[in-house]
């Protein structure tokens, strides 16, 4: 008895079995049937090995850092979680950049991780802007709403993308190879507090030398911060001090929930650099066309 097909892959076993190449969720899902990732030395390292959300300079100023790929609870009991991954020649950063303004909505945001993902919106002043009006970084000051699967549980989670100047001298960008930084606030919703920041993300693209891409991603999950105001300051501050301490985030954040993330990342940017150089080119020449069609020149 053969193993039932699944429902994502019907359209696939209808047509033979070879994946149209149009069919992005059918060849993202077949990526994750082929993934072989050894997680065993992960989670080895010492805290020594990460760096703070504070030292992020540190990914553009050194191609290696001692933690490339793996997790580690750091001395604050906060975690800290580093993916870098090969783009290959086929996707840059431009694409990589493109793909965040324009996965806007649940469908496209199911492409990039069949089993995870479950819906993906944006905050409604993202879409005042049509697709073939963004411009790079149209993301920025935008909040990103998910829901989404991390280690096996769903979570509703919100990304707030903030300007990579904050935090850099964006004009040396260029020269140090980056061709897309982006930079994003995390916000959790939690069962007695609801919204409240609980981490930063950061995702760098960067050229090599022999013109393949190079993606970083880095993950700081801890840094808690329940919204004070003046009518709840001292209620808030002490929430704050508490959520932020040592044991609170050890018992708040386990150490399996870092594996979590970094298998998420690395499947779903799996994912991506499956379909992206396809779908960039096709959206691409519609979203021309589509400008060709409201110009009035």
């Amino acid at each position: 008895m053969t193993d039932p097909v699944p429902p994502e892959l019907l359209r696939t076993e209808l047509s033979g079995g070879a994946v149209d190449e149009g069919d992005y969720f059918a060849r993202s899902t077949l990526v994750l049937q082929n993934i072989q990732l050894d997680t065993s030395t992960l989670g080895n390292f010492r805290h020594e090995d990460s760096i703070s959300f504070e030292e992020i300079g540190y990914l553009v100023e050194t191609r290696d850092l001692a933690m490339e790929n793996g997790y580690v609870r750091r001395k604050d009991g906060s975690l800290y979680v580093a993916v870098t991954m090969d783009l290959g020649h086929e996707v840059t950063g431009d694409m990589f950049d493109w793909w965040f303004c324009n996965c806007d909505n649940t469908e496209k945001y199911r492409w990039w991780h069949p089993k995870d993902h479950a819906s993906g919106t944006w905050d409604p002043p993202f879409y005042g802007a049509m697709a073939f009006e963004r411009p790079k970084g149209h993301y920025v000051d935008h909040v990103h709403i998910v829901d989404e699967k991390i280690g096996g549980h769903m979570q509703s989670i919100q990304i707030e993308f903030q300007r990579p100047s904050k935090y850099f001298d964006v004009s040396k960008f260029p020269e140090q190879g980056i061709t897309a930084m982006l930079i994003g606030r995390v916000y959790v919703k939690d069962g007695m507090l609801g919204l409240v920041a609980a981490g930063h993300v950061v995702h760098m693209v960067r050229q090599e030398a022999d013109g393949r891409s190079t993606l970083k991603s880095r993950f700081w999950m801890g840094d808690i911060a329940f919204p004070e105001t003046p009518e709840n300051y001292f209620f808030a501050s002490s929430v704050n001090f508490f959520v932020n301490s040592y044991v609170a985030r050890v018992v708040k954040i386990p150490f399996n929930y870092a594996l979590g993330i970094y298998k998420h990342c690395f499947e779903e940017m799996s994912c991506l650099r499956e379909f992206l150089p396809h779908y960039y080119n096709v959206a691409r020449e519609e979203q021309s066309q589509m400008m060709r069609k409201f110009s009035f020149a």
